[in-house]
């Protein structure tokens, strides 16, 4: 943990304290500090840190990821947002891209520049803030796209969407009218993956399904059907649901079966609908993304061979 510098000045210490301890130049100046204090404070070996150009760590260690963010808030002003990865954090986001720059929404008659580290976006469209202690943050959907749009992994982009779709952090239709009111270039894989949502998947294996699928040349199935027994109860909801050929598929990941109540449910759950006449594929998203054509295959044999039971 940096080390705190006690100051008899009680506005400076309270203002350390939300802003977990950095402060800009204008905010030194208007707490009674000198330009000369200043220097002294960041001269080499000092208790202060210079951060990006007219922000200051009251302390001398490295900053916390949560300072630096704080820093390039200061640094672009106070109309400025945290979008992208850097804001989906604070909306507690689990599978997020690996840190970069840290990324700015600004209005767009703003002059900051980027500088190292700090990716400043221009922006028409400048959204209201979500604040969240001392951070302001682009909204959700918009924090998910910028995110999706600065990516170039399929697979981060269909983890980032379906998370906050399944999390309630924002909805498809928010994404779809930010696809369409946003900019085109960067968009496809925003495009491409919102399809995939929209056709029925739910989790980010299912988006990579829906799209192995759909460029497969199989008959397409219904995503996420509820399946009914003769009296009306609930049989399962697989994943994907060919009618004509009996043939459910469902992906199972690891962390969901560590727990053996789980794994006696599926079970279960897999036996019923058997004795009513569904075949059940199971597939771990690994087995998904590491042999996608062995993936396609077993389903292509499975619709050809109605008569053969897999993933018994």
């Amino acid at each position: 943990m940096p080390v705190r510098e006690p100051h008899p000045n009680h506005a400076l210490n309270t203002l350390l304290r939300e802003q977990d301890h950095v402060l800009s130049r204008e905010q030194a100046l208007a707490l009674g500090f000198t330009p000369a204090a200043i220097k002294h404070r960041t001269r080499r070996g000092g208790p202060w840190r210079v951060g990006p150009r007219g922000v200051y760590f009251a302390f001398p260690t490295q900053p916390t990821r949560n300072q630096q963010q704080i820093a390039a808030l200061l640094y672009a002003g106070p109309r400025s947002l945290l979008t992208g990865a850097a804001a989906l954090g604070h909306y507690r986001m689990r599978y997020l891209p690996e840190p970069t720059d840290i990324d700015l929404l600004i209005p767009h008659d703003e002059a900051v520049l980027s500088r190292r580290g700090i990716d400043v976006h221009r922006t028409r469209r400048m959204p209201k803030p979500r604040m969240h202690g001392p951070f302001r943050l682009a909204p959700a959907y918009r924090a998910v796209a910028d995110a999706v749009r600065k990516t170039s992994m399929p697979n981060v982009a269909r983890a980032l969407v379906s998370e906050a779709v399944q999390s309630g952090i924002c909805t498809v239709a928010q994404l779809d009218t930010e696809l369409r009111d946003g900019p085109i270039r960067d968009s496809a894989m925003l495009r491409d993956v919102l399809s995939e949502v929209m056709a029925g998947a739910a989790s980010a294996p299912e988006c990579e399904a829906v799209h192995l699928v759909k460029t497969s040349g199989l008959p397409q199935p219904l995503w996420n059907p509820k399946l009914l027994a003769p009296d009306g109860s609930l049989l399962c909801i697989p994943d994907a649901w060919w009618q004509e050929h009996l043939v459910a598929l469902e992906i199972e990941s690891y962390e969901w079966h560590v727990n053996a109540e789980h794994w006696a449910r599926t079970l279960r759950r897999r036996a019923l609908a058997a004795a009513h006449g569904v075949r059940v594929l199971p597939f771990t998203p690994r087995q998904i993304r590491s042999d996608p054509d062995g993936f396609i295959e077993t389903l292509r044999l499975a619709l050809a061979a109605p008569g053969v039971v897999i993933g018994r």
